[in-house]
């Protein structure tokens, strides 16, 4: 009877251990996301063009001031740092910043020529290492670098083949032109195309559909260019509405946003659905990316908070906001969001302290929480 219960009791025990050992290679499977939220004291005030995560776990920035001068920051898991200038010269404007798939970053934006008011639009790299590596000025309409027109460039998408696709526009005495330009990673200029149809048109940003074609977005329209990037066809009008910025989610279906707009689209231009609580909340938008759930996350601005929030990419209702604050500060913005590695999220803005603006980078778990 006794080496019965005895039996008994170790196989409890045993099952115990065996439950205990389980839910600890669980937890090593699914740890518990670092989250923090920091003010970096700063010289002048910054744009946060780009946040996301390495491949190294470290986070990486690319900053514009209000004098157009570059900026690079590298932080840790915990939030510490240090910055890099990038070499720019004064007649750079800085617009965009994406990652390069390496860990680096790719930089859009306008090179200005007071002697000769020109402008042209002007692709950059910058390396894992904070440095700048190359630096391309180019034109819409012409692949020849010597040949400098009126061109600015505003969107900037990679590819999965590796290409890095810009778009914007040509601007002549006459009219105003979309365009597309098409290079490789080691910045060679690949297609540079206008659009050919008579009227006026720009490109404010772009998406590649899931059959290798490109969308270029035109405030109200979108204009279907072909894979080659060679050809760009009519205009397709938009159902309602004018929109900055395009993002591919699935389904041949996009997101589109601007200031406290957000809407679905399908390429035939019809809104599938348009999120009226953005403008009601007073929710201003910095930036807005798919989740790997298949959600919509986008940072900004609420009133006067930091602000970043998920939204469901099949209905557009809301699945949780959040909103963020430091004691002391009368102002506070989210300018960029991604996701990282722990399916958490890491946000970059500026925040006001007695005056002085700040940056202000924030990592939350999948819920938007700082722990």
């Amino acid at each position: 009877m006794n080496n019965t219960r005895i039996t008994r009791l170790l196989a409890a025990l045993l099952f115990g251990l065996c439950l205990f050992s389980v839910q600890c290679q669980l937890e090593r499977l699914e740890p518990i996301p670092t989250t923090f939220r920091k003010v970096i004291p700063v010289d002048t005030s910054y744009t946060v063009l780009k946040i996301y995560q390495r491949s190294d776990g470290q986070y990486y920035l690319c900053l514009s001031d209000d004098d157009d001068t570059g900026l690079t920051l590298l932080l840790d898991s915990e939030g510490g740092g240090k910055g890099f200038p990038l070499k720019y010269i004064k007649t750079f404007r800085l617009w965009e910043s994406i990652p390069d798939g390496e860990d680096g970053f790719l930089v859009i934006g306008t090179s200005y020529f007071q002697n000769e008011n020109l402008y042209t639009g002007f692709l950059s790299r910058v390396r894992p290492n904070q440095m700048l590596q190359w630096n391309k000025n180019f034109s819409f309409g012409s692949t020849d670098a010597l040949v400098q027109h009126s061109s600015n460039a505003s969107g900037v998408i990679l590819t999965p083949n590796q290409e890095v696709v810009v778009c914007g526009y040509h601007e002549s005495s006459t009219d105003t032109r979309a365009g597309i330009a098409i290079f490789n990673l080691g910045g060679d200029l690949q297609i540079s195309t206008i659009n050919k149809a008579s009227g006026q048109s720009q490109a404010w940003d772009v998406a590649q559909r899931p059959t290798g074609e490109y969308l270029l977005l035109n405030l109200s329209s979108l204009l279907n260019v072909n894979a080659t990037g060679t050809d760009i066809l009519p205009p397709i009008p938009i159902q309602m509405g004018q929109f900055t910025h395009i993002l591919y989610i699935a389904d041949d279906s996009y997101v589109l946003y601007k200031a406290s707009e957000l809407a679905l689209v399908n390429t035939s231009g019809k809104i599938l659905w348009y999120n009226k609580l953005l403008e009601k909340q007073n929710i201003e938008i910095g930036e807005v990316i798919a989740a790997r759930d298949g959600s919509i996350v986008l940072c900004g601005q609420k009133s006067d908070s930091a602000f970043v929030g998920k939204y469901s990419f099949a209905t557009g209702d809301t699945l949780w906001t959040r909103t963020f604050m430091e004691p002391a500060t009368s102002s506070a913005r989210f300018h960029s969001v991604s996701e990282t590695v722990d399916r958490g999220f890491i946000l970059g803005g500026s925040i006001i302290e007695a005056g002085k603006t700040n940056l202000y980078v924030v990592k939350t778990d999948q819920e938007g929480i700082v722990r």
